[in-house]
Parts: C-alpha cells; sequence; structure tokens
C-alpha cells in the first residue's frame, strides 16, 4: 500500500470484488484500440508506426538530457559552495588577522599611558605595511579619537557606533556595518577592541578595512564567467562585489533575501532570483564573532543557472534536431516504401473492384498486382471475376431464355384474352337486346375479367423488365420527378383536396426512367390509401441517417399493422386493410426491385389508421 498527501493508494479491485474482470477490462480496451487504429488508413497506419518507433529513442535522449541536466546542476551547487567556502576562510583570515592586531595595540604601554606622539608613530608605520586597512584609529573610553594613522576630525565620537559599543559590553573584539570614512569619504567596515587597564574600560582600537585592497584580495578566488560573490553587512548592505561593485556596492539587497539568510541556517544552498531576472545557484555562509547575537557579515556566492543548463540544453536541442532528421527521413522513407509497395498495389486493387462493379467484368489485375499477399489477393480476384464473368453470361442466356418465353406467354395468353373479349363484344353487338339481366351481367364479367387479366399481364411484363433492364445512371433532380408525378395525380383526381410536400433540392444518381416508376407506385399508394380522408396529406421529403441520405414518402392514410410489414414487398402479396382498394399486390415489389437494383434499401412503418412513411436510400446527395 502506497500512502500519499491526500490518502492511501490502494490496488483497484473490479466491480464485484473479481480481479479477473480488469484483465478483461484492459483487454477489451486493447481490442478497441486496435479495432480503431485497423480502421485508419494505411498510410495513417505507417505514420504512426514510424513514430512509435522513434518514441524509445526520444525516452532516451530526454532521459539522458535530465540526468545531465541534474549532474551540471549538482556540479554548479558544489562550485557555489566551494566559493562560498573559500571567500569565507578568507575574509575570516583577514577578521582574525585585525583581532590579532588590535590586541598587540591594546596591550602596547604607549597606548595604556596614551602617549599621543608615539602611539602615533606606530599606528603609521603599521598602516604603511598593511594595505588592507584604510585607516588604524584609538578611541578613549568617551569615543573620541586621540590617535589615528591618517588624521581624522577628532571631535567627532565613535561613542553612538556598533562597533564601540560592542567592543565596551563585551569586553571582545567586535563589528560595526558598512559606512563612508569621513575622514577619507571612501567606503568602509570598522571592528574594534577594548582597551582595559586593571579591569576599567579605556577606550577601543578600531581598524577600518580597505574595501578595494579586500576585493583584489578575493579576485584570488579565480572566478568563472557565470560566477559571482556578494558580501553583505549584519544590515543587508552591500559590503563588497565580485562583478560590477560600483553600481552596487552600499545599496541593500531585497530585504526578503535577506530575511532568508537571516533566518537559515550557518550555511546552506538555494536558488535566488536577482533584481535583472537571472536565477543563481547560490550559496550562503553566515561569519560571526564571539559573544554577538547576529552574523557580523553574510558571504554569498552564486552561479547562473542559465548558464550552468546551457551545455546540457545545447546538447538537447542537438540531439532532439538529429532525431527529427531521422524521424523525417523515416517518415520520408516509410511513406515511400507504403507507397509503392502497399498503397499503389491497393489502389489498383480498388480501382479493379470498382471496374468490376460496375459491370467490366474483363478486368484482371494479377498482372500488375504480384508477390506477398497483395499478389495473391489480386490472383484471387481475378479467379472471382473469371467466376462472376461466366456467371454473367450464364445469367444472360437464362434471362434471354425467359425473355423469349414471357414474350411467347404473353403473346399467346393476350392472344385468347383478345378473342375472348371480341367474342363478347360481336355478342353485345348482335344479340345484347336479347339477353336476359343475368346473360348482360355474365357478359360484363367476361369483359372485366378480360382487361383485368390483361393488366396483369402488363404489370407482370413491367416487373420482369425492370430486372433485366440495363440501368442508364445518370443525374435525377427527384424533386422536380415527384412535383411532376404529384401534378398527374392531382388532375387525376379533380375530386378530391390533395395537398403535397416536396422538399426541394433533392437529388440522387440512378435511372430516370425507374425511379420515376418507383415513385409513381409510392405516390399512387399514398394517394390510393388516403382516399378515406377529406384532405390527403402527402410528403416527399430527404435526411441524413448515419452518414448518407435517406427518402421518405409520407400519407396520413389509413397505414397498416407494423405485425404485417413482412408482407408489404411480397409479390400478390396484400395487407388486411387493403383488399377493399383496387390493386394485384405488385407495385410495392416492383420499388423494391428498383431501388435494390440502384444499391439502396427500403422499409416501412406505419401506425393503423394514421398513416404510413416508406423510406429508401439511394447513391448521391441532396442539399
Amino acid at each position: 500500500m502506497l500512502t500519499a498527501a491526500c490518502g492511501c493508494f490502494r490496488e483497484p479491485v473490479a466491480p464485484g470484488g473479481d480481479p479477473g474482470a480488469w484483465s478483461i477490462a484492459l483487454s477489451g480496451g486493447w481490442c478497441l484500440v486496435f479495432s480503431r487504429f485497423s480502421n485508419w488508413s494505411i498510410r495513417t497506419q505507417l505514420i504512426v508506426l514510424a513514430v512509435l518507433l522513434t518514441f524509445p529513442a526520444l525516452v532516451i535522449i530526454v532521459y539522458s538530457a535530465q540526468n545531465e541536466r541534474a549532474d551540471d546542476y549538482r556540479r554548479a551547487v558544489v562550485e557555489s559552495q566551494r566559493l562560498a567556502d573559500n571567500l569565507a576562510a578568507q575574509q575570516e583570515a583577514l577578521t582574525s588577522e585585525a583581532r590579532m592586531l588590535c590586541t598587540l595595540l591594546a596591550g602596547l604601554p604607549e597606548i595604556k599611558s596614551r602617549d599621543v606622539e608615539k602611539t602615533q608613530s606606530i599606528l603609521v608605520d603599521i598602516h604603511r605595511q598593511s594595505p588592507q586597512y584604510i585607516n588604524i584609529l584609538v578611541a578613549d573610553a568617551e569615543g573620541y579619537v586621540w590617535a589615528s594613522a591618517i588624521p581624522v576630525n577628532r571631535s567627532l565620537s565613535t561613542i553612538d557606533r556598533r562597533y564601540f559599543q560592542g567592543a565596551k559590553q563585551t569586553g571582545r573584539f567586535s563589528s560595526g556595518e558598512f559606512v563612508i570614512s569621513k575622514s577619507l569619504n571612501k567606503p568602509t567596515i570598522h571592528m574594534a577592541y577594548p582597551v582595559v587597564d586593571q579591569d576599567r574600560f579605556n577606550g577601543v582600537i578600531i581598524v577600518g578595512f580597505d574595501l578595494d585592497v579586500m576585493r583584489t584580495t578575493f579576485e584570488h578566488a579565480q572566478l568563472s564567467e557565470d560566477a559571482n560573490y556578494v558580501l553583505v553587512d549584519h544590515q543587508g548592505v552591500i559590503i563588497n562585489r565580485g562583478k560590477d561593485p560600483a553600481n552596487l556596492i552600499g545599496k541593500p539587497i531585497p530585504a526578503d533575501s535577506l530575511k532568508y539568510m537571516e533566518g537559515g541556517q550557518d550555511r546552506e544552498t538555494f536558488e535566488f532570483l536577482r533584481r535583472d531576472g537571472d536565477v543563481r545557484i547560490t550559496t550562503y555562509r553566515k561569519l560571526w564573532l564571539p559573544g554577538e547575537t547576529s552574523p557580523y557579515m553574510y558571504v554569498r556566492a552564486g552561479i547562473s543557472k542559465k548558464d550552468v543548463l546551457a551545455k546540457s540544453n545545447r546538447a538537447l536541442l542537438a540531439n532532439l534536431s538529429l532525431l527529427l532528421l531521422f524521424v523525417l527521413l523515416s517518415f520520408a522513407t516509410v511513406l515511400c516504401i507504403g507507397k509503392r509497395s502497399i498503397v499503389d498495389r491497393i489502389a489498383l486493387l480498388r480501382q479493379a473492384s470498382q471496374r468490376l462493379a460496375g459491370g467490366d467484368l474483363d478486368v484482371r489485375v494479377s498482372t500488375r498486382v504480384s508477390g506477398g499477399e497483395l499478389g495473391s489477393f489480386a490472383e484471387t480476384f481475378d479467379a472471382m471475376a473469371h467466376q462472376i464473368s461466366a456467371r454473367e453470361e450464364s445469367l444472360r442466356e437464362a434471362n434471354r431464355e425467359l425473355e423469349a418465353f414471357s414474350y411467347t406467354l404473353s403473346h399467346d395468353l393476350r392472344s385468347y384474352l383478345a378473342r375472348i373479349s371480341l367474342a363478347g363484344d360481336s355478342l353485345q353487338e348482335y344479340d345484347g337486346e336479347q339477353l336476359s339481366q343475368g346473360g348482360q351481367y355474365c357478359l360484363r364479367t367476361i369483359a372485366a375479367t378480360c382487361q383485368g387479366m390483361d393488366e396483369l399481364i402488363g404489370t407482370m411484363l413491367t416487373l420482369a423488365h425492370i430486372s433485366r433492364q440495363e440501368l442508364q445512371i445518370e443525374d435525377v433532380d427527384l424533386s422536380a420527378l415527384a412535383s411532376r408525378i404529384s401534378g398527374e395525380l392531382t388532375l387525376a383526381n379533380p375530386e378530391r383536396i390533395l395537398s403535397f410536400d416536396i422538399a426541394p433540392g433533392m437529388r440522387a444518381r440512378g435511372d430516370a426512367h425507374l425511379l420515376q416508376v418507383a415513385l409513381e407506385n409510392l405516390l399512387g399508394n399514398a394517394c390510393k390509401y388516403t382516399r378515406s380522408r377529406a384532405e390527403a396529406r402527402i410528403s416527399v421529403r430527404a435526411a441524413r441517417q448515419d452518414g448518407r441520405p435517406v427518402y421518405a414518402v409520407a400519407d396520413n392514410g389509413i397505414g397498416f399493422d407494423m405485425e404485417e410489414k413482412e408482407l408489404l414487398f411480397r409479390s400478390f402479396q396484400r395487407l388486411s386493410n387493403a383488399r377493399e382498394f383496387p390493386g394485384f399486390g405488385i407495385g410495392l415489389t416492383t420499388v423494391q426491385r428498383i431501388i435494390q437494383r440502384h444499391g439502396g434499401e427500403i422499409w416501412a412503418e406505419a401506425v393503423p389508421g394514421e398513416g404510413a412513411t416508406f423510406y429508401f436510400t439511394l447513391p448521391g446527395e441532396y442539399s
């Protein structure tokens, strides 16, 4: 079990407590991923595979770069710590020398006896040999200077200075802060040591550091181009600086930086945001004097993070550029090889399939696509095309025989019907007045039956012709076709109120004559089965469903029971509520064959007593 800030992390358990269900879910997830991947184009799949192959190299490059950056960062931390320690050691050495000098001076009898002339001579000699000091002074218990290496205004008291008060109170070597020397008008920092005679405080020995000489001493630290250091007094004022000192010495560092160092450990490394926006890897050291409650100085050394990581960043950029070049070359190679060996060959197979679907039974591809799995597929395609061609020829022969049989049958049947009809007409003409009412009824029945039989033969011949007729594919304006048919129906039924709603812009690819026959049957049925309505409302509209156009012919007629929908498109089958209407039950069969010959589908939905809607699909678009 892993614990986190927000709680506990537990191994997930599948619903129902069955861990095995997770493996099933993961397997299903992978199956879904591969299923979607296989639906992409081959060119896209090849590109994705090329990307996946380069992904491990990208991970290795980034991982190596991150390790290199981490190593550079660690080296920069060590370098900043080393620099801070070296500078702190040099400053502590200067401070130790000053403490030893002050201790020796405080014990001289010339100073204890306050021999001004001799003390003055001693201070001048020491100052001449110690250029690190801007001045060496001796002040009495009231803070007034009575001797100095360089003359000063002796009317000024140092009693209010931090170094004077610290030396008097602690009896130890004490520190001051950054000031501008009033006698020399140069920046300095003072330290002082008490002069005590028989446990009585008689004054202090004061040394002022020459910051320019101090900086020269620190130059031996051999700073790198991206490194710098800052010395800060206890108030946060910059005492010294490795680079560009003139602009910043005497100015305070940001208050939050001083507060961070005051509250931190004696030695700590952190990231520091400089005024110019540069992030520095910085180490500071606190310098203490015994007896003081706060550091007298902070030594801070820093290295630019940007410069530290520049080398590894350049290496990362170079490696990524090489990887990008490799990826581009890989893409070009994959696309070139994939296009020639896979995509182009599949395009040939697709074109051959389209030609075969268009009726070109002589198309063959094995001579142009050979070798490998696609070559085997091409050979299979040629064998299939050969079989289809042979079956097509057999079907043509059977159709020719069926057409001859249908012609003979229809001709003979119509010949007999014509004779029966002619005999009936002759009987009506010569002996019609002598026939009884029963005879007249029989004569009318004979005539009506002959007419119905002739219409049935014509309908059957039409259905057979539609099934065999070669399609003449062209752009068809279904809206214009439906409008013309609705106009004809309106003229043919002047006694009825027929309201047609036909959507504009419906177009499709198909045989204009056959599509007219289909719409005539659908709209004719809609008109027929709305006969009982005071106003017949018939609509022809289109909509897109599942990415394809679907056309609908709807009416507010008698509808039908959906349990009988299987009988709708069967030849000579009539629904239970349609038997009172004229017809042979072959119109919807004709429509279905026309739609199917165009590669479409047809279906219907209805509510008894409310109307029916017939849906069908066709190739092409609508607007």
